[in-house]
């Protein structure tokens, strides 16, 4: 079965958004991560 996940943060750094990124696709449940996306607050 597919999902789609979102995940809202506050303000965080991208290599500590990479990092978390990295664990969750280590997990057995995940099959891969199709996409992340930056929202900034201009």
């Amino acid at each position: 079965e597919v999902v789609d996940i979102v995940f809202l943060t506050h303000q965080a750094k991208e290599g500590n958004v990479q990092e978390a990124l990295n664990e969750v696709a280590r997990l057995e449940c995940v099959e891969k991560i199709c996409s992340a996306i930056r929202v900034v607050k201009i």
